[in-house]
C-alpha cells in the first residue's frame, strides 16, 4: 500500500505500527466513565474517534481542572455490560476486514 501511494520513498523499514480494533455500542453512543475520582475513561467513539476525541479531551480538561462537568459533551455512566458481546464484535470485525481487504484489492488490481 505505501508502494502504491508514495512511491517516490522506496523502500522503508518502518520502525513503528498502529493497530487498533474496531467496536461500536449497540445504540451508537459514545460512553464516558469515572472508574475512579480523578479517573475519566471514554469508549465507544464509533469510528468518530478524531473529532469527538478532540470534544471529549477539552471536556475531560475542564472537569479534572474545576470539577464541572458541564463541558462534557455526554453525562458520566455507570458501565454496563454488552449483551451478546462476541457476536457483535466479530461481526463489526469481520464486515470491516472484507471492507478494507476490498479497498486493498481494488488499490492493489
Amino acid at each position: 500500500m505505501q508502494r502504491h501511494y508514495f512511491p517516490q520513498l522506496g523502500r522503508i523499514d518502518w520502525e513503528c505500527t498502529w493497530t487498533g480494533r474496531i467496536a461500536f455500542t449497540p445504540d451508537h453512543t459514545l460512553r464516558l466513565f469515572e472508574p475512579a475520582p480523578g479517573i475519566l475513561a471514554a469508549s465507544g467513539y464509533n469510528g468518530r474517534g478524531v473529532t469527538t476525541g478532540t470534544v471529549v479531551g477539552k471536556g475531560f480538561a475542564h472537569y479534572l481542572a474545576n470539577g464541572d462537568d458541564g463541558l462534557l459533551p455526554l453525562p458520566i455512566r455507570i458501565p454496563k455490560p454488552i449483551r451478546a458481546k462476541p457476536l457483535w464484535s466479530s461481526s463489526y470485525e469481520g464486515g470491516f476486514t472484507l471492507y478494507h481487504t476490498g479497498q486493498c484489492l481494488r488499490v492493489l488490481i
